[in-house]
């Protein structure tokens, strides 16, 4: 999933996609945000019976865009993190596997679930759900030159000076 974000603060819980079959972070399919200790927060789970794990190892910045894809490559057991076109971070995720057996779940765009709101607070611009990882750096490049964010591209891109 990629999203092209600017938190106005990055101090407290909240989540751009949250899909789940409860309230708590731990019941998350999938939850993509940033936690309280303003770090990026990549998690969740392939199946029921299976134990939730999260990637917070990147510190999240307030008031500027950026361009955040989150990588879940459940066949590998990877959670990984890009920002503004680079990988940032990759932690492990629990039970590999390709097929899942999840129950039905709604799904928050720009909040989660449960008796806490975790609104997120500032801009919100796109969202695009990828097939696979290796979609991530032609979305990137998309997200990069639609919103002429260019500059944020690392040197080497291969999207940073013309269109995917």
């Amino acid at each position: 999933m990629a999203f092209l974000v600017r938190p106005d603060s990055v101090s407290s819980d909240r989540r751009f996609w949250n899909s789940s079959t409860g309230t708590s972070s731990e019941a998350a399919r999938i939850l993509v945000g940033f936690n309280a200790s303003g770090r990026w927060r990549v998690g969740g789970r392939r199946i029921d019976s299976g134990g939730y794990a999260e990637n917070t190892s990147v510190v999240a910045t307030a008031s500027q865009w950026t361009i955040m894809v989150a990588c879940f490559d459940y066949a590998n057991a990877n959670l990984t993190i890009r920002l503004n076109g680079a990988a940032a971070s990759s932690g492990a995720f629990n039970d590999p596997g390709t097929s899942s057996d999840t129950d039905s779940i709604r799904a928050s765009l720009g909040s989660g679930f449960g008796a806490t709101i975790f609104n997120v607070q500032g801009g919100f611009a796109e969202l695009v759900a990828a097939p696979d990882a290796g979609e991530a750096e032609r979305i990137e490049g998309y997200f990069a030159h639609k919103w002429g964010l260019s500059s944020l591209l690392p040197a080497g891109h291969p999207y940073k000076e013309q269109r995917p």
